[in-house]
């Protein structure tokens, strides 16, 4: 059972999504495998039975408001939809530099203490304790979407591989990549976890325009992996877990040039 998320944990945690949501742009792991690897902050939140649709209201009257103040140039919001753990929300932010993480925070600069004490308030009821982690984007195991390609939903495949195996596994991934561009989603994420999670997992975000194309999908992966004899690699991976998420761009905050930067 989950304990109810304390204020004090909340709000360093919401302030910390905050805080290093201040810049950078979208190039979350998009192929073509760019020298400088894009680093992103993660919030996984899991909203309380029932309170979806006052979450949701929070995000959009007081936290995008909220980030607009301090220049925030990217912030996606994801839920998950159908397949997953209900009621859990990805919020992603770019992360330019862990020295951000030493800079006074700009939002409480921007709102005050009493309105970050407000906006607490209403959250606390909400949610409970989220988790943090950071996210280092891998172009070099993705495929970059269209340009303007606008998100909707995202098969989220998430694998953690043996210890001492990540050069066997990226080997692999690297050849699945040559199936997955010849079949019909619309471009992966890609990236690897780091602080506040465990290290040997990588994160695929595959993204889709409707259920149908995931199916179709699905069906069209394993006829092109059986001909092209592709085997999965075995002793590597160790846990593996797939969810369908919803990107809500209502409640988010896109770059105005997806992809033009990596």
């Amino acid at each position: 059972m989950r304990n109810n998320i304390s204020a004090s944990k909340l709000t360093n945690c919401f302030l910390l999504l905050l805080l290093v949501t201040v810049s950078g742009n979208f190039v979350f792991a998009q192929g073509g495998g760019s020298p400088q690897q894009m680093i992103y902050q993660a919030m996984d939140i899991q909203v309380k039975t029932g309170m979806g649709p006052a979450f949701e209201s929070f995000l959009k009257s007081d936290v995008l408001s909220a980030v607009r103040k301090i220049g925030t140039p990217m912030m996606l919001v994801f839920r998950t939809d159908n397949f997953g753990q209900a009621g859990l929300y990805t919020i992603v932010s770019p992360l330019q530099s862990m020295s951000e993480l030493d800079q006074p925070d700009p939002l409480v600069q921007a709102i005050g203490e009493e309105g970050m004490a407000a906006m607490m308030a209403k959250l606390q009821p909400l949610a409970y304790e989220p988790i943090l982690y950071e996210i280092v984007g891998r172009g070099d195991l993705g495929i970059s979407p269209p340009n303007g390609y606008e998100l909707k939903l995202a098969l989220v495949v998430s694998v953690s591989i043996a210890p001492g195996r990540t050069e066997d596994y990226e080997k692999f991934v690297k050849g699945m990549i040559g199936i997955l561009g010849k079949i019909n989603n619309k471009g992966i994420l890609a990236g690897k976890v780091g602080l506040g999670g465990n290290p040997n997992q990588y994160l695929f975000y595959s993204l889709f325009d409707s259920f149908a194309d995931i199916n179709a999908f699905g069906q069209a992966y394993s006829k092109a992996a059986a001909e092209t004899q592709l085997l999965f690699p075995v002793g590597i991976v160790v846990h593996q877990e797939m969810a369908v998420k919803r990107y809500l761009p209502e409640l988010s905050i896109m770059p105005t040039a997806p992809g033009a930067s990596q």
